[in-house]
């Protein structure tokens, strides 16, 4: 047959329905009939012992024109899943009287398939949707309550910080309001990620050290008003230097502690 390259099925069928040719997929689909020239159709391809009640063969071959038809491959209960789509082209003689029937079938599983992958997608693409949603409904929510946290400590802590701070500036203490300060605002703002990263790894006697540094106080005013030795707070300066990343530097150590802890 000269439709052996074509993937689809096509049979070439007498007027009595008897199979006169198949090309090779329809010899694939029904190698276990094989061979079935001269056979009836209904029989190699659906196992009946009579023509099935909506043949488009027959159908063509009673009013001489193209019929298609939707078929099941047992030929008795139709089945979605297993359906094909049958083209019967009647073939005519020189009289316009059907000799021959040619058969396209159309095997529909794929388009099942594809259809079911398609719903399978169109459900994946909701549920993203609606995770997607629920994604943004959860961002915005973590954004209000940041937003209510930095009015808080913007409208309410640091200026009760600020103003506890000077009411004892010239005690000691006032240096732990400072930094609370310094801390608050970083926690707050988006411009100070880096002095926020830098500072998270001090210990709290290296921040006592590092406030204090800020303010300008030598080693022997820092050991003092820590009751600490001066090779103790050499040590501590040793430690934020190495810790800021200006180990290796000729930075000024005070210097850079203002530029970061403003």
């Amino acid at each position: 047959m000269v439709l052996n390259s074509v993937p689809d099925g096509v049979s070439l069928l007498d007027s009595e329905l008897r199979i006169v040719d198949l090309n090779f997929t329809m010899q694939k689909w029904y190698k276990h009939k094989m061979p079935a020239q001269g056979k009836k159709c209904f029989w190699v391809f659906h196992g009946r012992k009579k023509p099935c009640p909506n043949c488009p063969s027959l159908r063509a071959i009673r009013e001489k024109k193209v019929v298609t038809e939707v078929v099941s491959y047992d030929g008795f209960n139709f089945r979605k899943e297993q359906a094909q789509r049958i083209y019967a082209f009647p073939l005519f003689d020189e009289n316009r009287e059907v000799v021959g029937i040619l058969e396209y079938v159309k095997n529909l599983i794929p388009v099942r398939e594809l259809e079911e992958e398609v719903q399978f997608l169109r459900k994946r693409v909701a549920l993203l949707e609606h995770q997607n949603e629920l994604l943004r409904n959860l961002l915005e929510e973590e954004r209000r309550k940041r937003s209510f946290c930095e009015d808080q400590v913007k409208n309410f802590i640091l200026p009760n910080l600020k103003e506890l701070e000077t009411l004892i500036k010239d005690l000691p203490e006032a240096r732990y309001f400072s930094f609370l300060s310094f801390w608050f605002q970083s926690l707050c703002s988006s411009s100070l990620p880096s002095a926020y990263q830098e500072l998270s790894s001090l210990t709290p006697r290296e921040l006592e050290v590092a406030m204090l540094i800020k303010e300008g106080k030598s080693s022997k005013e820092i050991a003092e008003t820590l009751s600490i030795s001066r090779k103790a707070v050499q040590f501590h300066r040793q430690n934020l230097r190495r810790k800021l990343g200006i180990a290796r530097s000729q930075v000024n150590l005070t210097t850079y502690l203002r530029n970061i802890m403003q």
